[in-house]
């Protein structure tokens, strides 16, 4: 299996959780607390910000590489090993999502969630011309000069049931968003003369989701394990990275 270099599962609420702005702190006196657990370590979380004028909650540890953001409508947590030796674990994290969560919602009693996702970041070496490489490969378009910054991304949906093709404003289904690009141009670890391959499954749930999140998010890794084979395997296919 390829090396997932930031892995993140995302909750998506079906509601707008104007509290956060009054209970922010008591959030991350709870998730710091959770730190403290068997499964969390003591300094999992080093820092706490209130951005956005208290409107949103930021919890990291850069040298460990990870991160909480709780907004009105998100709740994201990141494992980031761009910098790190280590190799990603699906089990810990979920573990550690499990405590988090169990944490969090205690202070804000979610009723329900639309969506569940969860994103892992591949990194590949490319070391001339990475931009023009990667459109040669993935397009027909003919550059007309130099190339630079290339970015591709689509999605695909597939219902959970027994329907046509899903109404992604009202109906369950499952998203698959591909992100191809240019190392150079990434948002947090811009690393020219590698590229990124990038593979999102979300699952958007009608009715929403109202118990058992750390239970849909492993669910979730479930189908991720699943549908990132084909993904590989067209990139295999293409040459853009080995077996």
């Amino acid at each position: 299996m390829k090396r997932i270099r930031k892995a993140t599962i995302g909750i998506r609420l079906s509601e707008k959780l104007f509290r956060l702005s009054s209970l922010g702190g008591l959030i991350a006196d709870e998730v710091i607390a959770a730190s403290n657990s068997m499964q969390l370590d003591a300094t999992y979380f080093s820092q706490v910000i209130r951005p956005n004028a208290g409107n949103s909650l930021h919890l990291t540890n850069e040298k460990l590489g990870h991160s909480l953001v709780v907004d009105f409508e998100n709740i994201v947590l990141n494992h980031d090993f761009y910098e790190q030796e280590k190799e990603f674990d699906s089990a810990k994290l979920l573990a550690d999502f499990g405590q988090i969560w169990d944490a969090i919602n205690s202070v804000l009693h979610v009723k329900q969630v639309r969506r569940v996702g969860f994103v892992a970041e591949y990194r590949f070496p490319k070391k001339t011309d990475t931009s023009a490489h990667l459109l040669s490969t993935l397009t027909k378009l003919k550059p007309h000069g130099m190339v630079d910054k290339f970015q591709l991304q689509y999605e695909s949906r597939k219902a959970t049931g027994p329907h046509g093709l899903p109404d992604p404003s009202k109906d369950d289904f499952y998203n698959y968003i591909q992100q191809i690009y240019d190392g150079a141009v990434d948002s947090e670890h811009s690393e020219s003369g590698y590229f990124n391959a990038n593979f999102d499954v979300q699952r958007y749930y009608a009715p929403a989701l109202t118990k058992d999140i750390p239970g849909a998010a492993k669910s979730l890794i479930g189908e991720f394990d699943k549908a990132v084979q084909p993904f590989f395997e067209e990139l295999i296919a293409l040459g853009l990275c080995d077996a």
